[in-house]
């Protein structure tokens, strides 16, 4: 399956536009996560700083002498027992001022801080065990003329980046699952007016293959112009050798028929002097290869031209056959059922029409008992039925009839090429042939014409 769609240009470039697509989305995704992330930390150290500056401003004696923080911060959080966000005062390496979220709980480093004159921001283990984001800065300051070292930290609960960074990383994969979609049917928007030309080009090359054309017709971008050219240049030489080769054909077909001609003389004159068994031999050889000669003229008359594809009249040219056959022996005999309404039209040439017709009629008039019926649809025919009641073939007949020269009555004088005829004629335009039992018990002939064939 996957090897068949890959077999597709229009889907390997698809599936090569999506996976860039997605690659490029994952790694713009991946960056700006990270970048949101270092911004929010960022954030975070900048308002914790904030909180020292503010502690720092706050920080008086009382009158043991000891340091405290006078009045609250303005974020409640400081006041709720592990709220998430916390700070403390330590003064030669003891916790003497703390927040109340805190509680009994004191934010240690892993490791002592480098003494620096910048603030210093470490993940460290919190209260409860809960893992925080700790800003701390070293100030040397004098209260009521006394100097003092002391180390501010404030801190927050990294679960609070998380959680940001999480809401972040679901709705941006939300809206960049939606740019995705959009950028993959923008892609395909996009294949598909590429590749339009070759679309174009192969409908304007089954016009050729259809016989509606005779060249590849239409205006092409300038990459597939060179491969138009190129077609054109192969049918052009195509057609000439059919040209060559159907007139060698023709003229082999009819150089033929004189000599086949004076050796049916010659076996009427075998028959004359006594020799009937010799002359009914000679005479059988003759016929089939009479029966090859016309068909490769039927087939060199179809193969490799323009085939017409006329709006022929269907119901017209079968009474017009119908009434020579009449003028034949048994014609009065049978009943013909022609249920064609006279405006239905079939695309074909009309005397490729005539060598069609007439084959499959003779050769229901040929066997049929009592009865012929011809059916078709309309307006413009697209399914052809001509029944008779005559003894109808096997199954192996049925596999074998339309071979060329297979007769199935060589008593009758029938050599067996009508059906094989009336093929090439078919397989030339590109319509379905088929015998199968008819309701009337004899044989059924269904000539299909698919939708493409059908001229407007």
């Amino acid at each position: 399956m996957i090897q068949t769609v890959m077999r597709s240009l229009h889907a390997r470039l698809l599936a090569a536009a999506a996976l860039a697509i997605a690659i490029a989305l994952f790694l713009a995704g991946w960056t700006l996560v990270k970048i949101f992330e270092r911004h929010t930390d960022l954030r975070l150290e900048s308002e914790l700083d904030n909180h020292l500056r503010q502690i720092a401003a706050s920080l008086e004696l009382d009158p043991q002498g000891a340091i405290y923080v006078n009045g609250t911060l303005p974020d409640p959080r400081f006041e709720l027992p592990f709220s998430g966000l916390y700070w403390q005062v330590e003064q030669q390496g003891k916790v003497i001022a703390a927040s109340a979220s805190l509680g009994d709980a004191t934010l240690h480093a892993r490791s002592p801080f480098p003494p620096s004159e910048r603030p210093i921001c470490v993940d460290v283990p919190g209260p409860r065990g809960r893992p925080v984001i700790l800003v701390a800065r070293d100030i040397n300051m004098s209260i009521e003329g006394k100097d003092h070292s002391l180390r501010l930290a404030a801190a927050v609960d990294q679960a609070e980046l998380n959680k940001a960074v999480s809401r972040f990383r679901n709705d941006l994969a939300l809206s960049l699952g939606v740019l995705g979609l959009a950028l993959t049917l923008a892609a395909w928007a996009q294949v598909r007016v590429g590749l339009a030309p070759l679309v174009t080009l192969r409908t304007r090359l089954g016009d050729v293959r259809r016989g509606f054309s005779q060249r590849v017709n239409g205006s092409f971008p300038h990459e597939v112009t060179p491969l138009v050219h190129d077609l054109n240049g192969l049918l052009e030489s195509q057609e000439k050798s059919l040209t060559r080769a159907r007139s060698r054909a023709g003229e082999l077909a009819h150089g033929l028929k004189t000599p086949l001609t004076a050796l049916n003389s010659i076996a009427r004159d075998l028959a004359n002097k006594g020799d009937k068994t010799l002359a009914v031999e000679v005479q059988a050889l003759v016929q089939r290869m009479q029966g090859h000669v016309e068909r490769e003229l039927a087939r060199a008359r179809v193969a490799g031209r323009r085939l017409q594809r006329d709006a022929v009249p269907l119901c017209a040219t079968v009474e017009g056959l119908q009434r020579t056959l009449m003028r034949m022996p048994r014609g009065n005999s049978v009943t013909w059922t022609v249920r064609i309404d006279p405006s239905v039209t079939i695309a074909m040439d009309r005397n490729d029409l005539d060598e069609l017709l007439g084959n499959l009629l003779d050769n229901a008039q040929r066997w049929a008992r009592s009865e012929i019926r011809i059916t078709a649809d309309g307006p413009v025919c697209s399914t052809l039925l001509i029944e008779d009641d005559g003894p109808g073939l096997t199954e192996e007949e049925l596999a074998t009839v339309r071979e060329r020269g297979v007769s199935h009555a060589p008593e009758r004088g029938h050599a067996g090429l009508g059906l094989a005829i009336v093929s090439d004629v078919a397989d030339a335009y590109g319509y379905g042939l088929s015998l199968e039992r008819s309701d009337l018990g004899g044989l059924l002939v269904r000539l299909t014409v698919p939708p493409a064939s059908v001229t407007a």
